[in-house]
């Protein structure tokens, strides 16, 4: 069985390795296949294509889940709560703070805002949306990790016992 901090380092590298295959897929492969269905006018492609991309993006959440469960760590389910609360709410924090509409200088400063631009360009941009859904899908497996970490944690010492014991016999 492997050590807690092997699983850990798993489960962590496992989650970036899922996010970074379901960006791929979605913004390089189905949007590739899609613009091929505009230009030759033939849905048949992306009509396949669009069902084996849900199947992916509900395979990786159900991967994710169970990186989860087998680390059994807190600190993962506070990392993959994180990750996936920035990825589920990308498009709002890139919209509300990182963008300057109409002018307006953003809310947030500008090495972070081209970061956030940059995140939501190359990873977002699919007609999937895949990385939004599997970051939503981290964010509840992290909170419910993190639950069961604090639910399962060891209990506090217990107090010493300051005389002997006494049992109370019931007579027969």
């Amino acid at each position: 069985m492997p050590d807690r901090s092997v699983r850990k380092l798993v489960a962590l590298l496992g989650a970036a390795a899922v996010l970074g295959i379901a960006g791929w897929v979605d913004t390089v492969v189905i949007l590739g296949i899609q613009r091929s269905s505009a230009q030759t006018f033939d849905v048949s492609q992306i009509a396949w294509a669009l069902p084996f991309g849900y199947l992916t993006i509900a395979a990786a959440v159900l991967v994710i889940g169970l990186l989860a469960r087998w680390a059994q760590s807190g600190l993962v389910g506070l990392v993959y709560a994180l990750v996936g609360a920035f990825f589920a709410f990308l498009f709002p924090i890139l919209w509300l703070w990182a963008a300057g509409v109409n002018g307006a200088t953003p809310f947030l400063p500008e090495p972070i805002a081209t970061f956030i631009t940059e995140v939501y360009s190359n990873l977002e941009q699919g007609p999937l949306n895949a990385v939004a859904i599997i970051g939503a899908g981290m964010l509840l497996v992290g909170l419910a990790t993190i639950g069961l970490a604090l639910r399962h944690r060891a209990p506090a010492a217990p107090a010493e016992v300051e005389g002997p014991l006494q049992s109370e016999a019931i007579p027969s």
